[in-house]
C-alpha cells in the first residue's frame, strides 16, 4: 500500500516535513524567478511545492500531474480552501504524460522528491524525456536523491515525535550496478494520547538517471547550465558527498 493512499496519515507525515518543503520552494522560486507563464510539477502530490509557489508567482498558471486521485483531492481541497486560482490538477502517471498531456506545452517543468524515477522502463523513459524535450520550452528541473552515495545495501530506523505522534520510519533496500533500487518503507504512526498503532508498507523500485543520461535523453536542443547538491545553490554536485541530485536544464 502506498502511504498516499491513506490522506489522514500522509497528511500528518507530510506535515513533519513542511520545514523541509519551504526551503525547496525558496530554491526553486529563485530559479524560476525568470519570465515564464505556465509550470508544470510532474508527481506533484498534493501541491507541497506548486501551492506555495503560486502564492509567490501569481502571474503563472501552475498544473500539478499525479497519478494518485487521493492527493489530487487533497490539493484540490488546499486550493478552494485559499481560493488560490492559478493551480490545476491532472491524474495520470508518469508514463501516461505524453497522451494525457497530448500536444499541451508549458514553459517549465519541475519534478522533485526522486519522483521521476519511478519510470523504470526504458522505453518509457525515452518517450517520457521526448515529450519533455518537445513540450516544455524554457527550463526542467530535476530533482533526485544521489544514490552514488549510497550503499549498495540498507535497513535504517528514524524516530520523530510530531503533533502527539510517534513516527517511525523503516527503510530496507538494495541497489544494484545500474542504480535500480528495489525495497521498501515502513511507517509506524503511534498515537502517544490512545497508544493505537497504525503501520503502512510502501513498496518501491525507482530508477536512478545519472547527469550524462538526462542530457543525453532530453537531446541536443537542451543544456544542462547547473547541477547541484542540495537546495542551497551554493552546494555544488559533489558525487561523493552530496545527497541530492538536481539537475537545471534550458533551452539552448
Amino acid at each position: 500500500m502506498k502511504i498516499y493512499n491513506n490522506p489522514e496519515l500522509f497528511n500528518l507525515w507530510r506535515e513533519s516535513h513542511e520545514k523541509k518543503a519551504n526551503e525547496e520552494v525558496q530554491f526553486l522560486k529563485s530559479i524560476l524567478e525568470k519570465e515564464i507563464k505556465s509550470l508544470l510539477d510532474i508527481g506533484g502530490a498534493d501541491g507541497v511545492h506548486t501551492i506555495p509557489l503560486s502564492r509567490k508567482m501569481k502571474n503563472v498558471k501552475f498544473t500539478i500531474y499525479d497519478g494518485s486521485a487521493n492527493l489530487l483531492d487533497n490539493a484540490n481541497k488546499k486550493i478552494s480552501e485559499q481560493n488560490i486560482k492559478n493551480v490545476k490538477t491532472q491524474v495520470g502517471y508518469f508514463e501516461n504524460i505524453p497522451q494525457v498531456l497530448a500536444d499541451q506545452s508549458f514553459d517549465a517543468a519541475i519534478s522533485m522528491w526522486t519522483t521521476i524515477t519511478y519510470v523504470n522502463d526504458l522505453e518509457k523513459r525515452k518517450e517520457l524525456y521526448k515529450w519533455l524535450s518537445e513540450n516544455i520550452e524554457k527550463t526542467i528541473i530535476i530533482d533526485q536523491s544521489n544514490f552514488y552515495n549510497y550503499p549498495k545495501s540498507d535497513l535504517s530506523k528514524s524516530v520523530e515525535i510530531f503533533k502527539n505522534y510517534e513516527i517511525t520510519t523503516t527503510r530496507k533496500y538494495t541497489i544494484n550496478e545500474n542504480y535500480l533500487r528495489t525495497g521498501s518503507y515502513t511507517f509506524n504512526f503511534k498515537n502517544l494520547n490512545t497508544n493505537e498503532e497504525d503501520e503502512i508498507y510502501d513498496p518501491e523500485t525507482v530508477q536512478f538517471i545519472e547527469p550524462e543520461e538526462i542530457d543525453k535523453l532530453l537531446g541536443t536542443k537542451w543544456e544542462r547550465t547547473n547541477t547541484f547538491g542540495s537546495y542551497n545553490q551554493k552546494h555544488k554536485f559533489d558525487k561523493k558527498n552530496s545527497k541530492r541530485l538536481i539537475t537545471i536544464h534550458e533551452q539552448k
